[in-house]
């Protein structure tokens, strides 16, 4: 949809843990701008927030046999852009440092964490599943992440991050974060 939006969620068990979640649409009127709100408490005391991206981006395959590019890890970590492959996230999952923007993307969507610049960790993982219905052995593959912003620190009360989650339309990618838009439009300029 158009408008913006808000919802929570709310868990607390018996053992003490208290969790709370709050995903706020396109905030300020950002088209594909989704603010993440986290907290998470066990037994009163506060504890570190891990932000879950499930495997994502396209369909993982190319169900017509037409060129596929696979989906691939994106981060702008300490002053530079690094994509990651599959294989490349095998060989080191991990990365800490000042994050400008950390996710995953594909030939036409990205879903990234818009961290400006702060401390965060970014651990990446391949997924590969079956493809449903299709021949034997075929598989989809896809790269999930996690994010955990300020790693090290004492916990806040509430984890803040927006998200950008949609097509790489320049515009959009402009409005959500100019580093982001200027390294795909050179990228397509390539």
């Amino acid at each position: 949809g158009t408008g913006s939006g808000t919802l929570t969620f709310t868990y607390r068990g018996d053992a003490g843990l208290s969790a709370r979640k709050t995903f706020n649409f396109r905030p300020k009127d950002q088209a594909y701008v989704l603010n993440v709100e986290a907290s998470v408490e066990v037994s009163g005391t506060l504890r570190p927030v891990t932000i879950a991206f499930g495997p994502g981006l396209g369909p993982g395959y190319s169900p017509d046999g037409q060129r596929f590019t696979p989906s691939q890890a994106i981060q702008f970590v300490n002053g530079s852009v690094t994509r990651l492959s599959s294989d490349a996230v095998l060989k080191q999952a991990q990365y800490e440092g000042q994050m400008r923007y950390a996710g995953v993307e594909d030939h036409y969507f990205v879903a990234v964490a818009l961290l400006n610049d702060a401390p965060a960790r970014a651990d990446y993982s391949p997924v590969t599943v079956p493809v449903p219905g299709g021949a034997q052995g075929a598989t989809r593959s896809f790269i999930s992440f996690a994010l955990r912003p300020n790693p090290g620190a004492a916990p806040s009360q509430t984890v803040a991050v927006p998200f950008f989650m949609g097509p790489k339309v320049f515009d959009n990618l402009r409005e959500a974060d100019p580093q982001l838009a200027l390294q795909h439009r050179r990228r397509t300029e390539l």
